[in-house]
């Protein structure tokens, strides 16, 4: 009996103690992979080289006493696209990042692009990849290699054969050293040809956002397999409740115009 109290004693000077403690922080919030493929980034990135392509045009045009890419590196400053590499860190965002970042200018030096065009997106591609943060603590991922078709391979290769004309022919050195050097280090990884669809994913953007005001109508679109999804079953209620109203509203309008009918045509006969 006496151990037995001993032994509570004990446990009660030894409990765990249980005062109150400030809670955990919250987590940061970070970008997720599909927000890289989806329309959202891949459209205004889109739009963002075609300005980029736009904006060296107007001042190549112009006498300027820079070299070609001299002049693309202080567009490139000023409009502020070496920026872009501090858009993400977690490590698989990132690598979704980089990899439609770089597709995505590679998409503008396929054959069927103007060769200005071409140039100045195998610029942006050349400088995007060797600006990448190699040297960071903790380490971020860094791209090694960008997959790109085989016929594309190709024709990019063999770019600077298209740029003879006289407005072209500056840009030309500059065009081979930097296919030398991609090939040299091996920065591309080659894939079947364009018509199998190699890429991952296929194509760009693979997730499309849709406002919820767009309703979609399943005769041109193809229907789900499967149970619907409750975002599904909430469009479709709102759009019975909006076709029941519409409908009691009609039928309202036509017995309100059929009692006024009756009763003028009451009053006549009663004249």
């Amino acid at each position: 009996m006496f151990k037995r109290k001993e032994r509570q004693a004990w446990s009660r000077g030894n409990a765990m103690s249980l005062a109150p403690a400030p809670s955990a922080s919250r987590g940061d919030v970070v970008l997720q992979p599909c927000y890289f493929t989806s329309s959202v980034y891949v459209k205004a990135l889109r739009d963002d080289i075609s300005m980029l392509i736009l904006r060296y045009h107007e001042v190549y045009s112009q006498p300027q006493s820079l070299g070609p890419f001299a002049l693309f590196k202080s567009i490139w400053l000023r409009m502020g696209w070496h920026w872009l590499q501090f858009k993400i860190f977690d490590h698989r965002s990132r690598q979704a990042f980089l990899d439609v970042t770089m597709r995505l200018f590679l998409e503008r030096s396929v054959k069927t692009e103007a060769p200005f065009t071409r140039t100045v997106a195998l610029f942006g591609f050349y400088t995007f990849f060797y600006t990448q943060i190699k040297d960071a603590a903790p380490p971020l991922y860094c791209l090694k290699n960008s997959p790109i078709p085989y016929d594309h391979y190709i024709n990019l290769m063999s770019m600077g054969e298209t740029l003879s004309s006289p407005q072209m022919q500056p840009l030309r050195p500059y065009v081979e050293f930097i296919l030398c050097r991609l090939e040299k280090e091996r920065v591309f990884f080659i894939l079947p040809k364009s018509e199998l669809c190699a890429m991952k994913p296929r194509d760009l953007p693979r997730e499309v956002l849709v406002d919820d005001g767009i309703i979609f109508s399943e005769q041109n679109g193809q229907k789900r397999k499967g149970r619907p999804a409750r975002r599904e079953k909430g469009k479709k209620a709102r759009q019975a409740r909006s076709k029941t109203w519409m409908v009691g509203c009609r039928d309202l309008d036509h017995t309100m115009t059929c009692r006024s009918t009756r009763s003028w045509a009451t009053i006549k006969r009663s004249r």
